[in-house]
């Protein structure tokens, strides 16, 4: 097949409606185009879906994944498409890619993890504020997650990590481009609102929107782009980090960390660019919460810092 296109455009089903003189909307199915048309290049793969079922009230059972894949050979990309199609069950996605080079999952919500180089990956969600939305949001949005580890700083990582989230309901988006364009101002009243979300409304307002604008800049307005373009090794996915609006490499250290144990980074010398953060059960950072009990753990051990820290002072 060397095209495709939508059929019946002119009635109810086309992605974006308008009214005669009045307002325009995106449907629903709008965005899985849009991520197609954004994502996918080069040969349609054959899939091997093994899959859990839904029980339909009206219909037979049916596979609670659906997924598609692409292959750009000359960029070494494959793009992997993939749908829960339960609205009760999470399900957590297996994908075995070895040989495949950079690959990038993708569903209507957004990307949920994202790997470099072959081999088998596993999505974890997210667990660090105790708020579903937020720690959803989190799971789902890779800017969303970079600007809570910009905001973890003289504030608990819960309160840090649920600052995406309180932009996002408030302004209506996380996205990179509609951070950056929003008026710096009245950007910082939207951090100074009940619950602020953050101690320091008008220079972390500034800082995530200058991190915004780098993501949009430099990096076409897709955080994921930091830790998978060009297949980088760990070195270079730290220094890409570190060339950050507001991160410095105690930060960005943390957040390859984040990467390689959380969200499926397989660079080549994460563990050891991340220096302590990145060992095994370390329990020092954010990229060690995965329950409550570790949560208590990294605690523990950050007020153990402080103290030695202190104590070290006189």
């Amino acid at each position: 097949m060397h095209a495709a296109s939508l059929a019946q455009l002119v009635n109810v089903i086309a992605p974006i409606m308008t009214e005669p003189g009045g307002r325009a909307w995106k449907q629903t199915t709008f965005h899985p185009f849009a991520l197609t048309s954004r994502h996918a290049a080069g040969t349609v793969l054959q899939l091997a879906v093994e899959s859990s079922l839904v029980s339909g009230d009206t219909t037979a059972a049916f596979a609670a994944l659906s997924a598609v894949a692409t292959l750009d050979a000359d960029k070494r990309e494959a793009v992997i498409f993939a749908v829960n199609r339960s609205a009760t069950d999470a399900l957590t996605l297996d994908a075995a890619v070895a040989g495949l080079g950079s690959v990038r999952v993708h569903d209507p919500a957004g990307p949920r993890f994202l790997a470099a180089g072959g081999g088998k990956m596993r999505a974890m969600e997210l667990h660090i504020t105790g708020d579903p939305a937020a720690d959803q949001l989190l799971t789902d949005d890779a800017f969303a997650l970079l600007t809570g580890m910009l905001l973890d700083q003289q504030v608990t990582m819960e309160s840090a990590f649920a600052g995406p989230e309180k932009i996002r309901a408030r302004i209506g988006s996380i996205a990179p481009a509609a951070v950056a364009a929003y008026e710096p101002q009245a950007f910082v009243e939207v951090f100074k609102e009940r619950p602020a979300v953050h101690r320091f409304p008008g220079s972390m307002a500034g800082r995530v929107q200058a991190l915004a604008e780098t993501v949009q800049q430099d990096w076409d307005g897709d955080a994921t782009l930091i830790w998978t373009k060009g297949d980088p090794d760990g070195p270079e996915v730290l220094r890409r980090l570190q060339a950050l609006p507001g991160f410095g490499e105690q930060k960005a250290k943390i957040f390859l960390a984040l990467l390689g144990k959380q969200r499926g980074l397989s660079a080549s010398g994460w563990r050891e660019a991340a220096g302590h953060y990145g060992q095994e059960d370390a329990f020092l950072s954010v990229a060690d919460i995965v329950s409550p009990e570790s949560l208590v753990k990294v605690r523990a051990s950050k007020q153990a810092a402080k103290a030695a820290a202190k104590a070290a002072k006189g």
